[in-house]
Order: C-alpha cells, then sequence, then structure tokens
C-alpha cells in the first residue's frame, strides 16, 4: 500500500517513537511463554502507533525540504542542506513523539486500544507546537542551521 499522507518521513518518525514509547511502558522482553509475530500485543501495538503516526503527520506541514507531491513521497537528500533539514526534521520529530510516550508512565496498552487517528488529533496539535517551536530554535542554536 502506498503512503497517503503528509510526509512519509515524519510519519515514519512518529511511528517509531510510538512503538518505542509503547514498548517501554509493555516490556516483552522475556515474555513467557514467548509470544509469536502475530501474538495480539503486537498488532495492538503497531495499531496505537499507525493512528497515533497518522495523526502527527497530518498535524506536521509539509515541508519540500522533505516531501513533494499530493502523496507525502521523499525528496531523496541530493544537497547539503536537504540532508540537514531531513535529519534535523525527523530526529526532532521522534524526539517529540518519544518524549510524549515516555510521559505516559503508567498508561497501559488498554487505554489506547481502538483509539483512531482522530483520537489523537490535540495530542498531535501539541506535537506539532513543540515540534515548530524546535525547528525555530535548532536555527538560532550555536552552529544550528535555518531549516526553513
Amino acid at each position: 500500500m502506498a503512503f497517503s499522507g503528509n510526509n512519509q518521513l515524519i510519519y515514519n518518525a512518529a511511528f517509531n517513537a510510538a512503538m518505542a514509547g509503547q514498548l517501554a511502558q509493555n516490556p516483552l522482553v522475556g515474555a513467557s511463554p514467548a509470544l509469536g509475530a502475530t501474538a495480539p500485543i503486537y498488532v495492538a501495538i503497531a495499531a496505537v502507533a499507525t493512528a497515533f503516526a497518522t495523526a502527527v503527520d497530518a498535524a506536521i506541514a509539509t515541508n519540500a525540504n522533505l516531501a513533494t507531491g499530493a502523496a507525502g513521497t521523499t525528496v531523496p537528500p541530493t544537497t547539503a542542506a536537504i540532508t540537514v533539514n531531513q535529519g534535523a526534521r525527523v530526529g526532532i520529530a521522534f524526539a517529540v513523539c518519544l518524549g510524549f510516550w515516555n510521559s505516559r508512565g503508567s498508561a497501559t496498552l488498554a487505554a489506547d486500544a481502538g483509539a483512531t487517528s482522530t483520537d489523537w488529533t490535540a495530542i498531535a496539535a501539541q506535537v506539532n507546537a513543540i515540534y515548530t517551536a524546535a525547528v525555530t530554535a535548532y536555527a538560532n542554536a550555536p552552529g544550528g542551521t535555518s531549516l526553513t
């Protein structure tokens, strides 16, 4: 299935952060008995990550250094500016999203089960606000580069 959001790199960063954050809250290492790749917990975690990433991707506007076209196709990093933009923006998105998931403390997967991207809209707006502030701050940091 082809990606159809705003920006595949931002979506991937949000998805990966959601997976990491959920696994931190629901440790599976050493689970007994061994869980297969299609165990319900894995399917549920991936579904939550998909809904969360879809909302974050919708909240963060498309940027020409990250994606072009209606389907959010990733721009190949052909220049230093594009490479810096992609690395910084993806890192910022991942960090903000992971920060959200890590802040959930004792939240359980059961609390998020069945959530749709619409359910994550308010959180995604907060992620976008922090992401936007961080992109601006990045340019003002010592040695920082404008990400416009």
